[in-house]
């Protein structure tokens, strides 16, 4: 048996430590978050104190051990980013417990119009696949990952010696920088240059 409990500030850590080795396994891992319990917590301290329509549950078992959880943010006004759900497959609860997760997200924001909701993970997260799609949910993109071969990218032993012979210049982006930056930024990235300079500013 469990129950499902709003969670708090005092409970992040204990969640972090939860989720951290299902974000470690290519079969249970679910996109914006981190890998280790450390980026997790601070992840979700940011998400909680800086979106307050953001939630945030947790399934417990009667000693409060965490058997699950499964949150929600707002990534822009019109969507909601759905992290997880988590669950330990103990005794096969791990259906009910993300149903049940499930059923009251969508109770929650059902009063809200023209919301999308996404979830981001990866081919080899088999549950969630197979839950979300019989839950209607279907693929609206898949990130191309990009590789960019070490002789491209690796200097040449008369480039290292003149760096060392001169200074390296560290300092804030300027607009005259973007030809330069469009230049080596790979053509085939999901964020194009344009849009990567106008939301890191």
């Amino acid at each position: 048996l469990f129950s499902i409990v709003d969670t708090d500030t005092k409970k992040i850590r204990y969640i972090a430590k939860f989720i951290s080795p299902f974000q470690s396994d290519n079969c249970s891992l679910v996109g914006n978050f981190g890998y280790s319990a450390t980026e997790i917590k601070n992840q979700l301290k940011e998400y909680m104190n800086k979106q307050p329509q953001s939630f945030f549950q947790v399934a417990q078992d009667h000693s409060g051990e965490i058997r699950g959880f499964f949150g929600v943010i707002f990534s822009d006004p019109n969507t909601v980013r759905m992290f997880g759900p988590y669950a330990t497959d103990m005794e096969n609860e791990w259906e009910e417990i993300s149903e049940t997760f499930f059923k009251k997200i969508l109770k929650k924001y059902q009063l809200w119009k023209d919301i999308k909701l996404r979830v981001a993970f990866t081919h080899k997260n088999k549950l969630l696949k197979r839950f979300y799609k019989a839950h209607g949910f279907v693929q609206y993109n898949a990130e191309r990952l990009l590789v960019l071969k070490r002789h491209e990218w690796q200097r040449k032993r008369s480039e290292i010696n003149a760096l060392k012979r001169g200074t390296v210049e560290i300092r804030p982006y300027r607009d005259t920088d973007f030809p330069d930056f469009s230049n080596i930024h790979p053509q085939g990235a999901y964020f194009n240059a344009p849009y990567i300079v106008q939301n890191v500013r």
